[in-house]
Order: C-alpha cells, then structure tokens, then sequence
C-alpha cells in the first residue's frame, strides 16, 4: 500500500498505539492510548479522514476503521481481501456487508467475499497487490553448466507455508540426481526444526539457510537465483511471487498459493507460461518440474521472459494503481449499502468485537454512534463465532461421535498460545475433563478455570473417552503423538481432521 500511495498519489493512513510514526508528511496518522476503548480510536480515525477530505476508505484489515467509515455516512467503504487464514475471514464476513465495492486478490477469495457480502462475484474485482518492475534485469542464464539455483523466500511456518517440505524437496531432487543450490531465507517458528531437517544438505553445501533477510536485499537476491519456488498450503496473492517474476524469474508453486498459481495458469493462456503449478505436499512433483527446468536451460530462460512479460502487464504498480482508482471511484458513487439497516448495525456490532469493544462503556458508545447514524442500536442477540471457535466446536463434536460415548469426558491436548485463546469456548463445551501437555512432564501440573493440567503420561486410561488436538501450527505432528499415548482412544484434530463449512 505504500507503494501504491506513493506511485499513484492515494493517502497512506498510519495508525495505533503509543508513537506511531508515519513514513512520509503526506502520510496521515491517527494515534490513540495504550488500551483506548474503542471510541476513543474510532474518533482519532474519523477526525483524520474527516479532516483530510477523503471520500474513500480501504480499510485493509483494521477492524476499528471499518466501524468508523461505516457509521459516517459521508465515507465510503472499498474492502480489499488479501489473506486466507481463519483472522482473515473472520473479517470478512463481519465487514462484507459494510463496503460499497469489493476487491479479491484470487478468484477463490473472491467468490467467498461474494457469499459474504450477498452480491454477485462478478461484482467482487480481481486485483493482486501491486510490485515495482525493475528497468533493468539480468536474464536467466541460458549456457551456465551449474545446477538450477532455487528461492524459497517466506515466513517459515508448518500449517501454511509448509516450510517442512522444503527437506523432502532436497531428497528428491538428489534422487534425480539434479544439481541444485536451493536458498531459504525467511523466519518463523518452524525455523529451528527446518534447520535440523536441512542440516545433512547444509553440510552438502547444496543448501543455505539466510534467516531474516531485509526487504532491500531481495531484488539481488531474486537475480542471483534461476526460479522461486513456494509450497504454500493457502495464500491470497504472495508478493514474492510478483516479484520473482517482475525481476525475470519463473516461479515453480503449489496450487494452495492463490494467486501466484493463478497468475502461472493465466500466463499459459498468453503463450509460453511463466511457471509452473503443483499439487500441495507433492514434493515429488516439485522435484520433477525443477529437474525439467534444469535440464532444459532454454525452456527455463523463456519461462522467465514471460514471467517478466505478465508481470509488466499484470501487476505493475502504474497498472493496479489505475484499476484500484476505477474501482474506488465506482464505490463513491455509491449511495448506500444494499444490507438492510439491521444487518448493517449487526456487522458493525460483530466487527467492534473483532476490534477489541468490550462491555459497559465500550457497548453503550456504540449503541449511542449508532442512533446517531439512524441505525438500529442494540447488540445482536447472537453475535457471529469466531471461525477457530466454530472449528473447535466441530471437533468437540467430532471427538463425541467418535468417542461413542454419549457424555464423553475430553482431553484437550496441548496447553499453547492457541488452547489459551480458547478458554471461553473449552469451557462452555461442558466435557473437558483435563488438558494435557509435555512440559507438565517435567513441572507438575496445577488447574485453572477447575480443569487440571496434566502430563500425557498422568492420565489414566480410564479418565477420558477422547482428544482433541488444539494447535494450528504443530497438528500434524501432535496428532500421531497423541494417538501414541491416547492408545486407542479417539483423537480429532481441529484442521487436519475436519472439513469446516464457513
């Protein structure tokens, strides 16, 4: 967005807590307290846009100025849906309703905006986040007799971007006996156990791990690489992608990378494609296209030219520039929201939730900004669930079916961040009966909320009918483990195992 602003002349909005800073004078700021109640950040974002004359609000995915935009009947609303995890959607189903025009960066997130929003998905536009082209590039190398030199460049991560098949990767390539410097540079929680797993290709000298790798560098590091590859699970539009392919670098991608893989299946229609699209976890199938790639020196130069081409056409920043003003000028001319007004004032109640609007004051300033818009003011009497409670209660549900006992007494398994998160819902599902983790072990386990915590290896067999394994990031390495000490007994997961309807 940044970018975007400084190319195309729209107005950056910084805002938070404490010393936020704007970048540039022509950025806005909009600065609130340590802990505001939500009034208080609704009134610092009104009072900027009020007194910067904006028409238009792209709210990206902060809560708070969906709720001041939406009240003021003087703004418009021009959501634009980038990610697609769980946070993500949350918000956009609350704020769908709330907008006056819809952008998507995949045709995926695109048709889900279009149920959230009850509007036709042709009317949500397809816009991937805009990338500088560099003027200057240097090609593909079409006569290098090295192997194939491979970017992975990303968060490093398990659920998502799948950082844990990158070793898999290595082994086939060497199977095929491919020559290869592969190149990961990023962080996340799944650097430490990556760096294990990378560690007899490290050793090989056929694979580097950079860590974190500051934004300035990436353009020579895009050059001083033959192809990017990625083997995301879901993603909206990944700009690594973009950029690889702006600088002249095929990318080779899964088919969970949203709109990188759709912009490579787009490039084939044009002539020569611009990549390549596997399927997820395949990692055999990402072997074979890089080692097609290495042994063809020629098809793998062309693929970057035509990357180089769609990237100009596509996604320039002149060109999305230029589509998010059509786009943005279209929601002015908008005279209202096609909601009724009781559902509007639902979303606006659901979307103050997401922002942190707690009870009492937080409920009665907002019931007044909502009288004063002519909208219904009372909370709904059955606010919106978080998709990860809604996954939680799936698999609650799951593990008592499974469990085949009618009242069934549940471990949950382990205590982390996500459990943590969970409180309310774990105790409002009546049938938790302990939660269990490794590092009780070690440290005795106490109780809280009167539900003991217990090591694995303290529960007796006949203290539980099931487990569900609460984590996001680490499920498909807790659910093996806990069906090693569950012995027998029913364990659900809350992502792997379960299918859940949005």
């Amino acid at each position: 967005m940044r970018r975007l602003s400084e190319a195309c002349g729209f107005r950056l909005l910084v805002c938070g807590a404490g010393n936020t800073r704007a970048d540039r004078p022509e950025h806005l700021r909009a600065v609130w307290a340590k802990d505001a109640p939500l009034g208080a950040r609704i009134d610092a974002i009104d009072n900027v846009l009020r007194g910067s004359g904006v028409q238009v609000v792209v709210p990206n995915d902060l809560a708070e100025a969906y709720v001041a935009a939406a009240i003021d009947p003087d703004f418009r609303v021009l959501a634009w849906a980038h990610g697609d995890d769980d946070d993500a959607h949350d918000l956009y189903e609350r704020t769908a309703p709330l907008a006056h025009g819809h952008l998507a960066v995949n045709d995926k997130l695109a048709s889900q905006v279009a149920a959230y929003a009850a509007v036709a998905p042709a009317s949500v536009s397809r816009l991937a986040c805009g990338v500088p082209i560099p003027r200057f590039i240097a090609p593909v190398d079409r006569k290098t007799t090295a192997g194939v030199r491979v970017l992975f460049a990303g968060w490093l991560d398990r659920r998502n971007k799948r950082s844990h098949d990158l070793p898999g990767l290595c082994e086939a390539l060497r199977k095929r006996g491919v020559r290869f410097e592969l190149t990961i540079a990023g962080e996340g929680p799944a650097y430490g156990d990556l760096l294990a797993a990378c560690a007899p290709h490290v050793r090989l000298a056929d694979t580097a791990m950079l860590g974190r790798v500051d934004r300035r560098v990436m353009p020579a590091l895009y050059l001083a690489h033959d192809v990017l590859v990625m083997t995301s699970r879901s993603e909206g539009c990944p700009v690594v992608a973009m950029e690889a392919m702006a600088a002249g670098r095929p990318v080779v991608v899964t088919d969970g990378c949203g709109g990188a893989s759709g912009h490579v299946r787009a490039s084939c229609e044009h002539g020569r494609g611009a990549g390549v699209v596997v399927p997820t976890g395949d990692a055999d199938a990402l072997a074979e296209a890089l080692a097609r790639l290495a042994s063809d020196r020629e098809s793998l130069a062309g693929m970057g030219v035509a990357a180089r081409e769609f990237a100009e056409r596509e996604f320039s920043i002149e060109r999305v520039g230029a589509r998010l003003l059509d786009t943005a000028s279209d929601a002015s001319r908008r005279d209202g929201l096609g909601a009724e007004p009781s559902e509007v004032a639902r979303c606006i109640w659901d979307t103050a939730v997401l922002a942190g609007a707690g009870v009492g004051d937080d409920r009665a300033d907002l019931s007044r900004r909502l009288r004063m818009a002519g909208l219904p003011d009372a909370p709904p009497a059955c606010p919106r669930v978080r998709r990860r409670v809604r996954r939680f209660e799936a698999a609650i549900a799951q593990a008592k079916r499974a469990s085949g006992v009618p009242t069934p007494r549940v471990v949950i398994y382990p205590e982390g961040a996500h459990t943590r998160g969970l409180g309310e819902a774990i105790r409002a599902a009546g049938c938790v009966c302990a939660i269990a983790d490794d590092r009780y072990e070690c440290t005795p386990g106490g109780a809280a909320d009167g539900i003991p915590r217990r090591a694995p290896s303290g529960l007796a067999s006949g203290s539980f009918d099931a487990v569900v394994v609460c984590s996001d990031e680490h499920e498909e390495t807790l659910l093996p483990r806990a069906r090693a000490w569950a012995k027998g007994k029913a364990v659900v997961g809350m992502y792997t195992d379960l299918s859940m309807a949005a």
